[in-house]
């Protein structure tokens, strides 16, 4: 504990010795508070060791000395001193919760008070031989209780030490045999957390442990838990019971009385009046006003989404007015909150954005609520060590982000946000500044409409002609082959690639609708695990056809992701850049092509960086109009920020290319190529914040025009080859020469007639991230 929270809790050893000088000038009169004192020494010498009262002018006194040895040994006496210290701890804790925003106590020290009070309690009790009231049980209960609240859930997984600490406060509770109110209330909410944990694993009750849960319940509303204007623990209890019961008893209408003020009081009012059958009386702006009065990581906003995943699945008319106003408050929220926090918490409130995207009705709203999902990239923790280099600012980042997941105030959070803020975008704007010949297909896979038969639905938001229209698909059967195309490619690589042709295959089965859009190009909006699959290869069985023979195909990972403004290119004309690191062969060929152009062009100028180094990437002065990089690469399977480049001495992440200096490393308005295995890979599965990290969007962020990359390993040789084919097209635009060539190579017999699936595989692992201008 730091000294602050130390002399808080009156753990001051100089402060004790002077209240144990007074105390003892009586101390028979005294007994009561100086055990109290004893026991705060006692916590306060197992801190700071070499503490000593005498050091601090308490004098030996052999009557203190004698009543300090009597107490120790009385049972009853510390018993009640050590749960009224145990008891000042959880006062503190509950305070920090509720203060002002500066007056907050970090995450760490929250968790310290509780162990702390813990550590009194349990060192007691062993103290004892186990041999203790009920009412030190109760206390050790709903400390556990309390530990467990503060370890939130970390998107869709529950911390196994917040399970543990659930586990450990219900068996103390077992322990006693005549319940008190407090013990029964504390049993309540063991109870109704577990069941939370239960609900959000998908791990439902049976009906007999949902008897035993209703007993329980019961017992505790018939013997006093039933104080809705003292308690918010009573509130629960009584509307789960309710909930399980359908017993519409008048406890509803106390509670909807309950005059107390206290976070998620409103809510519940809105499912009591949810259990009446009174839908009228559920106010979206009533929902609107509690949540934006809470802390982002308060349990309240994940019982709202199950309150309104409730009302919808009654078919109450009213949920899409709640839904929609639950996004909008949590929309604002995200603004105010850094990147990290996000990843801890928010991620969870996926099924929130669900239910917004279904209750919305104008298809370009749905649109937005789908990009919004995915439009902030989140910062991995691990990938701080590589921002942060200082030891003094990694720990003002945590302690600062310590103290907003407790629910506190973010003090500085402009700075710790370290660029990673969400950019406004305003579609509508981005849509009238297409061309006419371009479709815009925003996708959204929504797994709140899942079922025993199928994983969700998913939803493709199509933008031609100036308007939109919405295309429903099953992506089951997409999903199982991806996932086989992905265990297949991990081990065999391109010998994989009939798994990646069935899996083109299945993308033409489950999205009929993608060839007959009526535009000749294409901007993709992935979503989910599509952001890894080659879209533009969808194959069409009937014809056979493939996409991108049809269309010219762009991916935008997300509309926040947009630079406009490279129209208005930074580049410098005709200089092009080559950063070569491959080591395995020798590129003469290519190498020849470029010396070829540079003396049949006078005005281009190539400047080749052989053997690259890190810095050779990192430090580009002038954008140049092509950057072209021929190195190895890797993708990561456990963070994404750090797949790489391989180059001389070292390699360059994708978290290296995203934070260098927008002065030292200069690609705003360059066409980027990249001939780099894995550059545009992302990890298999899919994740609750939508996100794309690879060294590909790394690039793309910096301003690049477009970026080529790689979505697969590819053979050195067949990248040389087609880059040699690029560099031969005429094509007033570098992006239609990348369609052109793979167009090109899927005319070829070895597809055409033989359907080689090694030859496809070497066509469609290229991508383009960019949009048409």
């Amino acid at each position: 504990m730091n000294d602050t929270l130390l002399r808080h809790l009156g753990l001051d050893i100089e402060k004790i010795a002077e209240e144990m000088q007074l105390l003892s000038a009586d101390i028979e009169g005294n007994k009561e508070a100086l055990v109290k004192t004893l026991v705060r020494y006692d916590e306060a010498k197992r801190i700071a060791k070499n503490a000593a009262l005498w050091q601090f002018g308490l004098r030996p006194n052999q009557i203190l000395f004698s009543v300090i040895d009597q107490t120790r040994q009385n049972q009853t006496m510390k018993e009640q001193a050590v749960r009224a210290v145990a008891t000042q701890y959880l006062e503190t804790f509950k305070q920090s919760r509720e203060d002002g925003r500066d007056k907050c106590l970090t995450h760490n020290d929250q968790r310290e008070l509780l162990e702390s009070a813990l550590k009194i309690l349990v060192n007691f009790e062993k103290e004892m031989d186990g041999k203790i009231e009920p009412a030190t049980c109760a206390l050790i209960a709903r400390t556990y209780l309390l530990r467990s609240a503060i370890m939130l859930p970390k998107g869709f997984t529950v911390p196994e030490k917040k399970k543990e600490a659930l586990r450990k406060g219900s068996e103390y509770i077992r322990t006693i045999d005549d319940l008190t109110e407090e013990a029964l209330r504390v049993r309540g909410s063991l109870l109704l957390e577990q069941r939370h944990i239960d609900i959000l694993e998908k791990n439902r009750e049976s009906n007999g442990d949902n008897q035993t849960l209703i007993k329980e319940l019961r017992e505790a509303l018939e013997n006093g838990c039933d104080k809705f204007n003292n308690t918010i623990e009573d509130v629960r209890i009584a509307l789960c019971y309710i909930e399980l019961t359908d017993d519409k008893t008048d406890l509803l209408q106390k509670i909807i009385d309950s005059q107390l003020d206290f976070p998620g009081i409103e809510l519940y009012r809105l499912k009591a009046y949810f259990l009446k059958g009174d839908y009228a009386a559920i106010s979206d702006e009533a929902l609107k006003e509690e949540l934006s009065g809470i802390r982002f990581n308060h349990p309240v906003w994940n019982e709202a989404m199950i309150f309104i995943k409730q009302l919808k699945d009654a078919q109450a008319d009213c949920w899409r007015k709640l839904a929609l106003a639950a996004y909008q408050v949590c929309r604002t929220r995200e603004s105010e909150t850094s990147s990290l926090h996000l990843r801890w918490y928010w991620s969870g409130y996926r099924l929130l954005y669900d239910l917004a995207f279904i209750a919305e009705d104008d298809l370009h709203r749905k649109a937005e609520i789908a990009d919004s999902l995915k439009s902030r990239v989140s910062l991995h923790a691990k990938a701080l060590d590589e921002i942060i280099k200082n030891d003094k600012e990694r720990e003002e980042y945590y302690n600062a982000h310590a103290v907003a997941y407790a629910g506190g105030y973010v003090k500085g959070a402009g700075r710790i946000h370290t660029g990673r803020k969400e950019k406004d975008c305003d579609t509508n704007n981005v849509f009238k500044a297409l061309p006419k010949d371009v479709a815009i297909v925003a996708f959204y896979l929504n797994y709140c409409e899942k079922n025993k038969d199928s994983r969700g639905r998913g939803y493709a938001l199509i933008a031609e002609n100036g308007t939109w229209n919405i295309k429903e698909f099953p992506f089951d059967s997409l999903y199982k082959a991806y996932l086989t195309w992905q265990t297949n490619y991990a081990r065999h690589k391109e010998s994989a690639s009939p798994s990646l042709v069935e899996l083109c295959e299945e993308i033409g089965r489950a999205m009929p609708f993608l060839f007959e859009i009526t535009k000749k190009r294409i901007v993709f909006v992935p979503h989910d695990f599509l952001h890894r699959l080659p879209l533009h290869g969808a194959i069409k069985r009937e014809w056979p056809k493939v996409l991108l023979e049809e269309y010219s195909c762009l991916y935008l990972p997300a509309w926040s992701l947009l630079h406009a403004d490279t129209t208005k290119s930074s580049q410098t004309a005709r200089k092009r850049m080559l950063i070569e690191c491959f080591h395995e062969y020798d590129y003469h060929e290519l190498q020849t092509k470029i010396n070829a152009q540079i003396k049949e062009s006078k005005g281009v100028v190539w400047e080749k960086r052989e053997k690259a180094k890190p810095k050779d990437l990192l430090q580009i002065p002038e954008a140049p109009e092509i950057l072209m990089i021929l190195s190895h690469g890797r993708a990561d399977m456990t963070n994404p920020y750090y797949a790489r480049l391989k180059l001389e001495g070292g390699d360059v992440s994708a978290l290296e290319i995203m934070k260098a200096k927008t002065g030292t490393m200069s690609i705003k308005g360059s066409n980027v190529i990249m001939g780099c295995c894995e550059t545009d890979l992302l990890p298999v599965l899919s994740t609750p914040i939508d996100e794309h990290v690879s060294p590909a969007t790394a690039l793309y962020t910096r301003g690049a025009n477009f970026v080529v990359g790689t979505m697969w390993e590819i053979n050195p040789i067949d990248i040389e080859r087609h880059f040699i084919e690029l560099l031969t097209k005429n094509d007033n635009s570098m992006l239609e020469g990348v369609g052109n060539w793979q167009r090109e190579g899927l005319s070829d017999d070895k597809w055409k007639k033989h359907k080689e699936s090694r030859f496809f595989y070497a066509i469609i692992g290229f991508r383009v991230l960019g949009i048409f201008t």
